[in-house]
C-alpha cells in the first residue's frame, strides 16, 4: 500500500522535479568535460535515456524540449561559472566593496563585489567576486576599500578525491583570490547595503550571546542559533560529530521550522488574521536567512518555507517534493 502510494507520488507529472534532474545532469556533464570524458558521456547517456523513456511515456514534445533545455542550461551555467578573465602577472591596484567578513586567529577573509583592477592602463571589472586575505580586522561589510596585491585563481584539485578550492569558491560566486598587508589597505568610504545591515544584526546577536553565556557555551549557542561554528572548541565539535548531531550546527530546515512555527503561534495569539500572520512569518524567515549569511542550507530551507507559506496564502495543496525540487533548481542557479 505505502509502496504504491510512494510510487504514484513520485511518478505524478511534476515538471519541476524532472527539470531539477536534467539541470543537475547538465551541470555534472559540463564539469566532467574538464576532468573525465567518460563521466561526461555517462551523464549525457543517462539524460538521453531519461528523455527517451519520458518521451515514450508522455508523448509531449513541448515537455521533452523543456527537459532538453534544462540539460543545456546546466551545461551553459557551469561553463559561465568556470570562465575567468586574464589576470596581470604582477601586483596591481584593486578597489571593491566588502560584502562578507570571516575572522580567524591569524588573518581575516573579506569578500568583495563591484571590484576592479588596473591592467595595462585599463580598468577591468570581473563578473565574479574576489576573496581578499589580510591581517587587518577592521573592515566591515559596506566598506569600499583599495589595496595592492597580486590577483590569483584559487587552487584546483591536485589529487583524486582532494579538495577543489576553485570549485568550492566558485559555488559561492568567488572567482579570484588575493593577499595583502595591513599597510596596503585603505578605506575609501562606506556604502550601506543589505549585507552590511545583516552583518550588524548578526554581530549584535553574537555579542548578546557572549554577554549571556560562558565562553564555552557561547560558542555552541552561536552555532545552534546562527550557524557560526568559529568559536566552538574543537573538542566540543568532535563530540557533535561522533554523536552524529553536527548537522544541527548548520542552519537548515529544522531551524526555520521551529522559528516559523513559533513566530506564527505568537502572532496568532496576538489576534492577527491568518494571511497577515503568514506574511509576517515570511519576513522574519527572510531576515533570519540574511542574518546567517544565506548559506546553502539556509537558502534551501527559506525557499521551501516560502513555498509552504505561498501555498497557504493561495489555498493550494502542498506538494513537498515539488517544493524541494524548486529549492534545488534555484540553489543550483544561484
Amino acid at each position: 500500500m505505502l509502496k504504491a502510494i510512494f510510487k504514484n507520488r513520485i511518478t505524478d507529472f511534476r515538471p519541476i522535479f524532472f527539470i531539477a534532474i536534467y539541470l543537475a545532469l547538465g551541470i555534472l556533464c559540463g564539469y566532467a568535460m574538464e576532468t573525465s570524458k567518460t563521466a561526461a558521456y555517462a551523464y549525457s547517456g543517462v539524460a538521453l535515456v531519461l528523455v527517451i523513456t519520458d518521451g515514450l511515456k508522455n508523448k509531449k514534445l513541448a515537455v521533452l524540449l523543456l527537459y532538453l533545455m534544462s540539460f543545456a542550461a546546466g551545461l551553459i551555467l557551469i561553463s559561465l561559472e568556470t570562465s575567468t578573465q586574464p589576470l596581470p602577472a604582477t601586483e596591481t591596484q584593486v578597489t571593491g566593496r566588502v560584502t562578507d567578513v570571516t575572522h580567524y586567529d591569524t588573518r581575516s577573509y573579506y569578500i568583495l563585489d563591484k571590484w576592479d583592477f588596473t591592467s595595462d592602463g585599463q580598468t577591468v571589472s570581473p563578473n565574479k567576486d574576489i576573496r581578499f586575505a589580510t591581517e587587518d580586522r577592521s573592515l566591515v561589510p559596506g566598506d569600499v576599500v583599495t589595496f595592492t596585491a597580486k590577483i590569483e585563481l584559487p587552487d584546483e584539485k591536485r589529487n583524486i578525491g582532494g579538495f577543489d578550492e576553485r570549485m568550492y569558491l566558485l559555488g559561492k560566486g568567488i572567482g579570484y583570490t588575493a593577499k595583502g598587508t595591513v599597510e596596503s589597505v585603505a578605506v575609501l568610504g562606506h556604502e550601506n547595503s543589505p549585507a552590511s545591515f545583516f552583518y550588524h544584526i548578526s554581530n549584535y546577536l553574537k555579542q548578546t550571546i557572549d554577554d549571556i553565556f560562558p565562553k564555552r557555551s557561547a560558542g555552541i549557542a552561536k552555532g545552534l542559533i546562527l550557524g557560526d561554528k568559529s568559536d566552538i572548541l574543537e573538542a566540543d565539535y568532535d563530540v557533535f560529530k561522533r554523536g552524529g548531531t553536527a548537522s544541527i550546527l548548520a542552519v537548515s530546515g529544522l531551524h526555520f521550522g521551529i522559528l516559523s512555527m513559533f513566530i506564527f503561534w505568537v502572532i496568532s495569539l496576538a489576534g492577527v488574521a491568518r494571511k497577515p500572520a503568514n506574511i509576517i512569518t515570511t519576513l522574519f524567515m527572510i531576515l533570519y536567512a540574511g542574518i546567517v549569511g544565506f548559506s546553502v542550507s539556509a537558502t534551501r530551507a527559506l525557499i521551501m518555507g516560502l513555498a509552504v507559506v505561498f501555498a497557504n496564502l493561495l489555498g493550494k495543496q502542498k506538494d513537498y517534493l515539488s517544493f524541494l525540487s524548486a529549492a534545488f533548481v534555484i540553489s543550483l542557479i544561484i
